[in-house]
C-alpha cells in the first residue's frame, strides 16, 4: 500500500472554482483507508476541508495576509509573491513529514506552485513522484522548468490522449498514461428544474482562452436580435479582467444584459445552468472540457469550439453543437437556431443529452487514479 503526499494550491476560495480543483476532490475523496494513507497538503480555505475525514489527512498553510493584500491592486506581484511562499510551505511541511510518506502526488502539476514543490522533495528529500497534468504550459518562462520537472518525474499521466500530443509537443518526452475527468450527477439531480433566468451561460476561468473576448462580441449580436438577452459567467475573474470587462460593457451600453457572477459552490452553480437555454464554451485550450457535459447534464445545450479533444468525450453527442475555432458569428447563428427549436425537438436533444453523459463514472476514474500512483 502507498502511503501519498498530495501537493495542492487554490486561490484562496473554499467553493470549487475551476475544473482542476473539481476533478481533485472527486478524485481524493473516494480514496480509502485499505489503499494506504493519504495526506493532503493545501492552501486555506482547503476545498477538501470535511471530505473524507477517516481516510484522509488535510494539512493546511496560510498565506500572510500582507501578501494577500495585494491582490486587488497589484495581482501579478501578489500572485508571484504567494507562489514562492506557497512552495516554501510545501516543501518545509514535507521535510517535517518525510517519514510518513513514500510518494508524492500532484493533480494538477501544469502549474509552477504545485510542480516546483514536487521537484524540491524529489531531489532533496528523494522521494517519487508522480504528476497528473491538465493543461499545456503556454509561458515562456515557465515551461523548460516545466518540462524538466515532468521528465525526471516517476510517472506523468494526463486526461486525454489529444492533451499527451499537446504535452510532448511543448517538450515533455515521459511515456503518459491515460486517465479521463468523469462527472457526479448526484447533486445535480437534486436541484430541480428552474425557471429560465438567462438565455447564455459560461462556466470557467475569465480569460482569452476560455472565449472570454468572444462573449463580449458576441453579446452585441444577440442582443440585436433579442433586446431582453440575458448572459452570465460563472467563475474566476481577476480584478483586471473584471475592470476591463465591465468598462467594454459600460461602453456598448449591454452593463445589463451580462450578469458576472464570480464563484459559486456548485449546488449554486447547477442551479444557474438549468436556468439557461445554452452554455457558451468558445475555449480554444482544453485538456478534456467537463463544463459542457455539466451542461449536458443539466439539460442546457452547449455550444463550444471544435477542439480536438471532444472526439474523446462529447463529439458524438447530437446535443453539443460544435463551431470552427474562432467563428464566433457561427456560434451565434447555433445560438440563435437552439432557440428557435420547437419544444418536442429541444427536448429530444436534453434526453440524449442527460443520457450520454452518464458514461462518465468517477469510482473507475478514481480507482485508475490511485492505481496508477502505487504502480512507481
Amino acid at each position: 500500500m502507498a502511503s501519498i503526499l498530495t501537493l495542492l494550491w487554490n486561490p484562496g476560495n473554499e467553493a470549487i472554482s475551476a475544473g482542476g480543483f473539481r476533478r481533485t476532490k472527486e478524485i481524493l475523496e473516494r480514496h480509502t483507508k485499505d489503499q494506504g494513507s493519504l495526506i493532503v497538503l493545501d492552501s486555506h480555505p482547503s476545498f477538501m476541508r470535511g471530505v473524507n475525514k477517516d481516510a484522509i489527512k488535510l494539512y493546511e498553510y496560510f498565506i500572510p495576509s500582507m501578501i494577500k493584500k495585494l491582490e486587488r491592486d497589484y495581482f501579478t506581484l501578489e500572485r508571484i509573491l504567494e507562489w514562492k511562499y506557497a512552495v516554501l510551505a510545501m516543501f518545509f511541511t514535507a521535510v517535517k513529514l518525510r517519514r510518513e510518506f513514500d510518494v508524492v502526488y500532484v493533480p494538477y502539476s501544469e502549474i509552477a506552485v504545485t510542480f516546483l514543490p514536487a521537484a524540491l522533495i524529489k531531489f532533496f528529500l528523494r522521494k517519487k513522484i508522480v504528476l497528473c497534468n491538465l493543461n499545456t504550459d503556454d509561458s515562456s518562462f515557465t515551461r523548460p522548468f516545466n518540462n524538466f520537472v515532468h521528465n525526471h518525474a516517476d510517472k506523468v499521466f494526463t486526461i486525454s490522449k489529444d492533451l499527451a500530443k499537446g504535452l510532448g509537443e511543448q517538450g515533455i518526452k515521459q511515456k503518459m498514461e491515460i486517465n479521463y475527468t468523469g462527472l457526479d450527477v448526484s447533486l445535480l439531480n437534486k436541484i430541480h428544474l428552474q425557471k429560465k433566468q438567462y438565455d447564455a451561460i459560461f462556466i470557467g476561468r475569465h480569460v482569452k482562452t476560455k472565449g472570454i473576448y468572444d462573449y463580449l462580441a458576441m453579446l452585441p449580436e444577440m442582443v440585436k436580435k433579442y433586446p431582453d438577452f440575458k448572459f452570465a459567467s460563472i467563475g474566476a475573474c481577476t480584478p483586471d479582467i473584471e475592470q476591463e470587462l465591465k468598462a467594454k460593457l459600460a461602453k456598448l451600453k449591454l452593463t445589463q444584459h451580462w450578469d458576472i457572477l464570480g464563484i459559486v459552490d456548485e449546488a449554486e452553480k447547477y442551479r444557474l445552468i438549468k436556468s439557461a437555454t445554452v452554455m457558451w464554451f468558445l475555449s480554444t485550450l482544453e485538456g478534456w472540457g467537463i463544463a459542457p457535459q455539466e451542461a449536458l447534464a443539466c439539460g442546457t445545450l452547449p455550444i463550444c469550439y471544435d477542439l480536438p479533444v471532444y472526439k474523446e468525450s462529447i463529439r458524438n453527442c447530437q446535443a453539443a453543437t460544435f463551431v470552427k475555432i474562432g467563428d464566433w458569428k457561427s456560434a451565434v447563428k447555433e445560438t440563435i437556431r437552439l432557440r428557435q427549436l420547437s419544444k418536442m425537438a429541444k427536448s429530444s436533444l436534453v434526453i440524449e443529452g442527460k443520457e450520454f453523459v452518464k458514461r462518465f463514472d468517477w469510482e473507475e476514474i478514481a480507482k485508475r487514479e490511485f492505481a496508477i500512483i502505487a504502480s512507481v
